[in-house]
């Protein structure tokens, strides 16, 4: 791979195209060349690895209270050669657990994760797991975020004749208004009118947050 450019002074940068290399160890040679004929010549390695694919979590928030909802976290990757794996959970790119050690052969291998660690269980909050591995490459390590939440969402009627929830967070939320069933998506919290439900004298209502937490059923009758 051979390549001639003319640029002026100062920072640049040059891709390179790896998809016709096979996996090793190569050298990219930069040649700068003045006008007067003066050259540097400088030398930057360069390792092509393949040997991790694809890594993904599901889903993308899980629960793990026990509650039989979004419990598990699965984690799937693929690998083009054997090596050795760690899966690494962090958080602020602090370790927190290590729910996978390993040799794994080609393929895809899957993880199933209840959130337990030596410390106990996750905490809620934002993580990423880094999926590592090692073999005679080298190390190559892709992380995937994903959310710890067993935190149940809040939500509570507002007063008034009309239908007006407050809720805690983003959430699905299923109502039953004098028989009628509704669902409805929030996509952040604060407070929620419920066009259409008029002056309803029975309202019962349940938040789903995205990790499969409930608020359990919330009721409103209203007498006339």
């Amino acid at each position: 791979m051979l390549a001639h450019l003319s640029r002026n002074v100062g920072e640049h940068a040059v891709s390179v195209d790896g998809a016709s290399l096979v996996d090793g160890e190569y050298s990219v040679v930069i040649t700068a060349r003045t006008a007067a004929g003066l050259a540097v010549q400088s030398v930057v390695p360069l390792r092509v690895n393949r040997t991790l694919g694809l890594v993904m979590t599901a889903p993308a928030a899980f629960s793990p209270n026990g509650d039989g909802r979004k419990d598990r976290l699965t984690l799937t990757f693929t690998l083009a050669a054997s090596a050795e794996v760690v899966v690494r959970i962090e958080r602020g790119g602090r370790w927190v657990a290590t729910p996978l050690t390993g040799v794994f052969g080609v393929g895809t291998q899957r993880l199933v994760w209840d959130g337990s660690r030596v410390g106990g269980t996750l905490r809620d909050g934002e993580f990423t797991a880094v999926v590592e591995a090692t073999n005679e490459l080298g190390v190559i390590s892709y992380g995937v975020p994903f959310v710890s939440d067993t935190v149940a969402p809040r939500v509570r009627f507002l007063p008034g004749k009309r239908v007006a929830l407050e809720v805690s967070e983003p959430s699905v939320l299923t109502l039953v208004i004098d028989g009628r069933a509704l669902r409805r998506e929030v996509s952040k919290a604060g407070t929620v009118r419920i066009a259409g439900a008029g002056a309803a004298t029975r309202v019962r209502v349940v938040a789903w947050d995205a990790a499969g937490n409930s608020s359990g059923p919330v009721l409103r009758v209203r007498r006339e």
